[in-house]
C-alpha cells in the first residue's frame, strides 16, 4: 500500500448517531487509541488523540402511535387508519408531509394521505404496518438497524402494529371510473359504474340517481342496464350517462348513484366538470402608471396530465418577463418534484405570452391527473401607461392521459383598464389645400382622442391669422362635438397591428370648410388653431 502524506486538517471519518429517545444529561464524545503506521507497518509515534466534543440534545422526538379499522364502504379488504393521537412534546408534526407509511405489502404513503388513511390490501392476509413520523426540526429515525433489521416500536417516532384482513359478511361495493367527468354542452359524458360482489356475495342489484345541482334545463341521466346481476365473488358494469342542452346551466354537477339490492344501498358520487378557462379577476383596475398587478389564469378540468394557452395583450401598455410567471399549487408541486415540465414562450413586442405544462409518467406509470378548478399560472404585468386593453386567451389546450383533447366548454378573457376619468388631446391638424387663393375656401381637419373613461364634449375653434376681412370681422369658425371612450380591443395573433400598438380610445375627427374672402388678391394665410 502506498503511503498518504497528511499535511493539513483532513477528514478521516465521519460519523452519524441516531438516539432513540431525547438523554437528560450531556452526551460525550471522545476518541482514542488512535494509531497511524507508515508504510512498513511500524508505528508512527506521537499521535496526539485530539479534544472531545460535548452535545447537549434539546428536541424531542416525536411520538407516533394508530389505530385501524375495516372499511367496508371502500372494499371488502381495506383498511382506515388514524394516527390523529400521534404527538411531539415540544414541536408539531406537518400534515401531511410528517407521516410515512408502510403497509407491509409493498406499497408505501409518504407525506401524502397524513394521519388519516385508508388503504385496500387487495385480499386476505397479515400485514406488517409501520408508520414514522418527523417534527418540525426533522426528528425522527431510520426505519432500519445497522444490520438491516426492521426496528419494531423501539422508536417513539415509529409505530408498527400486524394487521389481519379476513374476510367479512356478504356484501358488494360500487365504484366509478371515472369518478370526474369533463362535459360539453350539447353532448353526453359517461361513467362506468361497477358493482363487485365478495364474500361470497351474489344477486341483482337495481342502479338509481340523483343529480346536484337540481335547476332548470339540467343535464338528464340514465344507465345502461339499469339494474345487473353480479355473479358470486364477481363484478359486472353499468354504463352511467348525463346528457347535457346547449342550454344547459355551465356548472360542477354531483351525481350520486344508488346501488341496491333492497336489502344494503351503497352511493358512489361522480362528479361531472364544465371544461372551462378564465382570467382572474375579469376587470383589473386603479393600476398606476408604473405599477405591478398580477393576473391568474385559472381552469375547470378532469383529467388533465397537459395544457397550454396564449394570453395577448397591448404591448405598448402592458409589459411582463418570464421571472414573472408562476404556478398554481398543483402544477407548482410537480415543477418542484420533477414530475412536471412547463414551457414559457413570450413575445413583448407582439404582446403575446405562450405558457404549456406536461406532467411526467415515472417510468411505466402515468402521472396522476388534475383533477378540480383552480389557478394554472400567475402572471406579474408592469403597467407603463394609462389605457385599456383586453387580457384575450387563445390557442387553449387541455390533453389527457390517453394523449387526447379535453373539450372546452368556455373560456373568458379580461379586461385591464387604468384611464383617468378625463384625458383628452388633440392629436393631429391638417389643412388641404395648404395654399389657396383669395375667394377659396380650405379644408381643416382637426383630430381629437379622448382616452379616459368619460364622454366628452368638445368645442374646436380655428382662427386664420393674418388680416381680416373686408368688415373687419375675426377670420375664426368653431365646432362642438361629442367624443365618446372607444370599447376595449381585443388584442389577439388576428388583430391588426393597429389595434395591438394603440388605436384605444375614440377618435373625434372634426372638418370645418371655411371661405376666407380678402380684398386684395394673395394667398390666404395658414389657419392656426
Amino acid at each position: 500500500t502506498p503511503a498518504v502524506t497528511i499535511s493539513a486538517k483532513n477528514l478521516l471519518a465521519n460519523l452519524q448517531f441516531e438516539f432513540l429517545n431525547k438523554p437528560t444529561t450531556t452526551q460525550l464524545f471522545t476518541i482514542s487509541n488512535v494509531v497511524f503506521t507508515d508504510n512498513t507497518a511500524n508505528f508512527i509515534p506521537g499521535i496526539s488523540s485530539g479534544t472531545s466534543a460535548a452535545e447537549t440534545i434539546t428536541n424531542a422526538p416525536p411520538v407516533a402511535t394508530f389505530t385501524s379499522v375495516p372499511a367496508p364502504q371502500v372494499g371488502p379488504f381495506a383498511i382506515a387508519f388514524d394516527s390523529t393521537l400521534s404527538s411531539d412534546s415540544d414541536g408539531t408534526i406537518a400534515n401531511p408531509a410528517g407521516y410515512f407509511w408502510d403497509f407491509g405489502d409493498g406499497t408505501q404513503d409518504l407525506g401524502v394521505a397524513g394521519p388519516l388513511v385508508t388503504h385496500d390490501f387487495g385480499g386476505i392476509g397479515t400485514f406488517n404496518v409501520t408508520l414514522r413520523v418527523q417534527d418540525d426540526l426533522g426528528a425522527t429515525g431510520s426505519a432500519r438497524d445497522s444490520l438491516g433489521n426492521a426496528i419494531v416500536n423501539s422508536q417513539p417516532s415509529h409505530f408498527r402494529a400486524s394487521i389481519d384482513v379476513v374476510p367479512l359478511f356478504r356484501d358488494f361495493a360500487v365504484k366509478a371510473y371515472p369518478s370526474s367527468v369533463s362535459y360539453l354542452l350539447g353532448n353526453t359524458a359517461n361513467s362506468t359504474i361497477n358493482v363487485s360482489g365478495f364474500n361470497g356475495f351474489s344477486g341483482s342489484i337495481t342502479l338509481s340517481a340523483t343529480v346536484a345541482p337540481s335547476v332548470s334545463n339540467g343535464p338528464t341521466f340514465n344507465f345502461n342496464p339499469p339494474s345487473v346481476f353480479v355473479p358470486a365473488n364477481g363484478s359486472v358494469n353499468s354504463t352511467l350517462t348525463l346528457a347535457f342542452s346547449n342550454s344547459s346551466p355551465l356548472d360542477e354537477y354531483d351525481v350520486t348513484v344508488s346501488a341496491s339490492n333492497s336489502t344494503v344501498i351503497h352511493t358512489q358520487i361522480v362528479s361531472f366538470l364544465p371544461t372551462t378557462m378564465r382570467i382572474q379577476p375579469g376587470l383589473v383596475t386603479g393600476v398606476s402608471k408604473g405599477s405591478t398587478f398580477t393576473l391568474n389564469v385559472a381552469a375547470s378540468v378532469a383529467g388533465a396530465i397537459g395544457w397550454q394557452f396564449t394570453l395577448h395583450y397591448d404591448p405598448a401598455l402592458l409589459s411582463t418577463s418570464f421571472r414573472s410567471v408562476s404556478f398554481g399549487p398543483f402544477w407548482q408541486n410537480a415543477l418542484d418534484n420533477q414530475l412536471g415540465f412547463p414551457v414559457i414562450i413570450l413575445n413583448q413586442t407582439r404582446g403575446s405570452l405562450q405558457i404549456g405544462f406536461t406532467l411526467l409518467a415515472q417510468g411505466n406509470v402515468k402521472p396522476a391527473p388534475f383533477i378540480g378548478n383552480a389557478t394554472f399560472a400567475s402572471i406579474i404585468f408592469t403597467a407603463n401607461a394609462y389605457d385599456n386593453s383586453s387580457m384575450h386567451l387563445s390557442d387553449f389546450i387541455f390533453v389527457n392521459s390517453q394523449g387526447g383533447g379535453i373539450p372546452v366548454s368556455q373560456v373568458t378573457d379580461g379586461v385591464f383598464d387604468n384611464r383617468l376619468p378625463h384625458d383628452v388631446a388633440v392629436t393631429s391638424v391638417a389643412v388641404l389645400p395648404t395654399t389657396v387663393n383669395a375667394g377659396g375656401s380650405v379644408t381643416i381637419t382637426v383630430v381629437v382622442k379622448n382616452r379616459g373613461l368619460n364622454s366628452e364634449t368638445m368645442n374646436v375653434a380655428v382662427t386664420a391669422g393674418g388680416n381680416r376681412d373686408g368688415d373687419g370681422s375675426d377670420n375664426t369658425l368653431s365646432t362642438t362635438a361629442k367624443v365618446n371612450p372607444q370599447p376595449v380591443v381585443k388584442t389577439g395573433d388576428n388583430t391588426p397591428s393597429y389595434l395591438l400598438y394603440g388605436g384605444v380610445g375614440a377618435v373625434a375627427a372634426i372638418a370645418a370648410i371655411a371661405a376666407f374672402l380678402f380684398l386684395r388678391r394673395r394667398k390666404a394665410p395658414s389657419p392656426t388653431l
